[in-house]
């Protein structure tokens, strides 16, 4: 619960990174965050912490660091910090009935995918659910190549607008 208004937070500092297309330094900042969110867990176990508290922490104070790491970025090159106010009832309306659509969504894929391995490990012995998981596993990580392509095409094609030769030039 308390990483999750960091990741939030995170989010919006990302897409700000997209929006302005810095994604040398979005990526650079990514690979180090994500080698940091495994190895300080890490790190903990091998010096012998047993306490789960002790791990989330880890990630707690990951989570935190890139939070000030994106922020200096969107600050500094952007001028851009989070404001808080300015909500209106209509927006946030809108805000909630696009949310519960975008919650649904999100969490029924996960759901499919380890609903059938909750299955299988009922009625199989639980390392027959890795062999059955391990080849599923291999086109959902293929999907990273058009998520990257989205992530960098969308604020291109956005900012491009209506014009129809710079639509065809970027696409």
């Amino acid at each position: 619960a308390a990483i999750l208004p960091l990741v939030l937070l995170t989010s919006a500092q990302v897409s700000v990174l997209s929006a302005f297309q810095d994604f040398r330094r979005l990526n650079l900042l990514r690979a180090m965050l994500s080698t940091l969110t495994y190895l300080a867990p890490l790190m903990l176990a091998f010096n012998g912490a047993t306490d789960l508290r002790a791990v989330v922490g880890s990630l707690l104070a990951v989570r935190l660091a890139g939070l000030l790491a994106y922020g200096w970025v969107c600050w500094r090159d952007y001028g851009w910090l989070p404001r808080p106010g300015g909500w209106s009832r209509a927006r946030l309306t809108s805000l909630m009935a696009v949310g519960r659509w975008m919650f649904i969504a999100n969490l029924a894929g996960p759901l499919m995918t380890y609903l059938d391995r909750f299955v299988v490990g009922l009625q199989l012995p639980l390392r027959d659910v890795a062999v059955y998981a391990a080849p599923g596993e291999i086109p959902n990580r293929l999907l990273m190549v058009p998520y990257a392509l989205l992530a960098a095409m969308f604020p291109r094609v956005a900012a491009a607008g209506a014009a129809a030769s710079e639509l065809r030039r970027v696409l």
